[in-house]
């Protein structure tokens, strides 16, 4: 009789060498760079977009004034965990609509917090971003749900409002910085 041979026998790692693999993998794999606050000091400055409208009179001076929606949106530097914003929309012959807006670092991690006419905040935390452009996403928010910054070449900071699903409301405005205070 011919004796049978034994397949060799695998050896399985126990739970702790398995747990010890993956935690001296983790720790010998190079840090990804984290997203830090001061990443978006390109933000900080005072902004201003204005949409062009018909005219509606005189300014006093013997010109024009014309109709147009003004936006501006002004940030502080990033300092002590927090960069403050405010956003003012004026429009012919309304009462300015206004926003308080602060872009934070927190225990979750970096987001964007916005209380439109001063009303409760919503937080946004941060999705994505890359140099001179920054993506804020919450998907629970009736809308919008996305808020992006991006600074272009030329010094042209673009914001989009807009929602996730494909073909939902978006807003844009193209604004530059200005000195006014």
């Amino acid at each position: 009789m011919i004796p049978r041979r034994r397949r060799p026998r695998r050896m399985r790692p126990s739970p702790l060498t398995t747990t010890a693999t993956a935690l001296l993998l983790l720790a010998l794999a190079p840090a990804l760079p984290a997203a830090s606050l001061d990443d978006l000091g390109w933000l900080a400055g005072h902004w201003r977009s204005e949409e062009r409208g018909a005219v509606t009179g005189s300014n006093g001076t013997g010109g024009t004034v014309t109709g147009g929606t003004v936006t501006e949106e002004l940030w502080t530097t990033p300092a002590g965990g927090l960069m403050l914003g405010l956003n003012r929309q004026i429009r012919p012959g309304r009462r300015a609509a206004f926003e308080f807006l602060r872009i934070e670092e927190s225990a979750e991690g970096i987001r964007y917090v916005a209380s439109p006419g001063g009303g409760p905040a919503t937080a946004f935390p941060l999705a994505r971003t890359a140099e001179r452009r920054v993506v804020f996403e919450n998907p629970e928010h009736d809308w919008p749900q996305v808020i992006e910054y991006r600074l272009d070449e030329a010094g042209v900071l673009h914001l989009r409002a807009a929602g996730l699903e494909a073909g939902s409301q978006e807003l844009t405005w193209t604004m530059v910085r200005t000195d006014e205070h």
